[in-house]
């Protein structure tokens, strides 16, 4: 089988990795580009959406019930 790629200026970068295994394909990747750098630890807590509200009071309403319910909060 083959391939054909055609470029209008510039270049065209193409890697190819062939496995053979998922798992050897992902670590082929992986040497490729690097290990993606893991977000802080605050960032992967609960994210209340902010959008909701449309006084101080509703944010104050939802907060108490946070705490009224033991719901931790992180961001």
């Amino acid at each position: 089988k083959s391939a054909y790629f055609m470029v209008d200026g510039g270049t065209l970068d193409a890697f190819i990795l062939l496995g053979p295994t998922l798992k050897d394909t992902i670590r082929q990747y992986v040497d490729l580009t690097g290990k993606p750098h893991l977000p802080q630890l605050w960032a992967l807590g609960y994210h209340q959406c902010r959008c909701a509200y449309n006084t101080t009071e509703d944010v104050m309403e939802t907060i108490g019930n946070f705490d009224k319910y033991d719901f931790p909060l992180d961001v």
